[in-house]
């Protein structure tokens, strides 16, 4: 379809992108919401849903991280400041938990196959709003390799972004970003880079076709 022309670098979401089950527009991101609620049990749900959300924008595009999210929790939920101690535990517990559902979700043969076929071709990198040691421990669970770079946390989307740029050599007009969040749009925006937004469930402001980039729902239609 010509979406990859003149591109000589891709750059991929991981959450809801590689780990996306393209039939139902359900991935990891997904799960990653679920997980939540069995870190914190004995709050509302409704509530918590509230303060997840809001917790949620405040973080977008790599700007914060979860433990920012527990941080935010605590303040607007149980009306304390957590210690780091127990940020540290709702963390390990949140990475355990969504560690078994990426299992859960993995990558659609689909998906894997666009993926080894993107990297014989391009320049391939994973940039995630995931600290960058839990994103590689996924990408080991799934068997995921040949990434010319993974980059995540505690950097925002739009350093390591500029970074893949820098470390390439090339125009921004030459690195395409492809994700589910419209603040990652504003990011390539901003940066010059081209952009392709994946379709989810969750993203439903795009549902409609209306914008003015292209919508894929799965990772093969790059090719």
């Amino acid at each position: 379809m010509g979406y990859l022309e003149g591109i000589k670098v891709v750059v991929l979401d991981f959450d809801n992108m590689v780990v996306l089950d393209p039939k139902t527009g359900l991935g990891s991101e997904d799960k990653k919401r679920l997980a939540w609620y069995d870190v914190f049990p004995d709050l509302d749900k409704n509530e918590l849903h509230i303060a997840l959300e809001e917790a949620q924008k405040a973080i977008s595009g790599g700007k914060g991280d979860r433990k920012d999210i527990v941080r935010s929790v605590y303040i607007n939920m149980m009306g304390k400041t957590a210690e780091e101690e127990d940020v540290r535990d709702c963390c390990d517990r949140f990475d355990e938990i969504v560690q078994k559902s990426i299992l859960e979700v993995g990558v659609s043969d689909e998906n894997r196959k666009a993926i080894i076929e993107l990297e014989d071709r391009y320049q391939v990198y994973v940039n995630t709003a995931t600290p960058i040691e839990a994103s590689l421990r996924s990408m080991e669970a799934l068997g995921l390799s040949g990434f010319a770079g993974i980059l995540g946390r505690p950097n925002t989307k739009a350093e390591n972004l500029n970074a893949v740029i820098e470390k390439e050599g090339c125009n921004p007009g030459e690195v395409v970003l492809v994700d589910d969040q419209p603040s990652s749009r504003k990011v390539a925006k901003e940066l010059g880079c081209r952009f392709i937004g994946m379709h989810t469930a969750a993203v439903t402001e795009w549902h409609n076709g209306d914008v003015d980039f292209p919508i894929i729902r799965s990772l093969a239609e790059l090719l």
